[in-house]
């Protein structure tokens, strides 16, 4: 569960869930966020073991936008590199970190659209 008070976005979601599991060579993530306009859910699939991933969504109104990922790991920390072409480009590098004790994972992400750029902390509380 996203821990609001302790995450910085500039478009932070009022709530926000991540279900992930993890095999020996993919990451499965769910994620739920819930704004004023509603919530959205996507279910994204990343390869740990450096080979490209792809993934899609479908904004509403819009064509699908395909998503291509490579991960690497630097030390205990996941980096996953997403890449799109759509509005002048995307690029978002993310830095997932799980804590000594499994119960917080710290998500960094440096983002860049149509040459605008943005840097989010997000937080994450393991559910009892």
């Amino acid at each position: 569960m996203l821990d609001a008070a302790k995450s910085q976005a500039p478009m932070l979601p009022q709530s926000a869930q991540l279900v992930v599991s993890q095999s020996d060579k993919l990451l499965s993530v769910e994620h739920t966020a819930s704004n004023a306009s509603g919530t959205q859910t996507s279910k994204l699939s990343y390869h740990i073991d450096g080979s490209p991933s792809k993934n899609s969504t479908t904004p509403p109104g819009r064509p699908p936008i395909e998503f291509n990922s490579t991960t690497e790991w630097s030390g205990r920390t996941l980096v996953i590199t997403t890449n799109a072409d759509f509005n002048g480009g995307f690029k978002q590098v993310e830095r997932w970190t799980l804590s000594p004790d499994g119960k917080q994972l710290t998500v960094l992400g440096d983002i860049a659209v149509s040459g605008q750029t943005a840097t989010a902390k997000m937080l994450y509380d393991k559910k009892p």
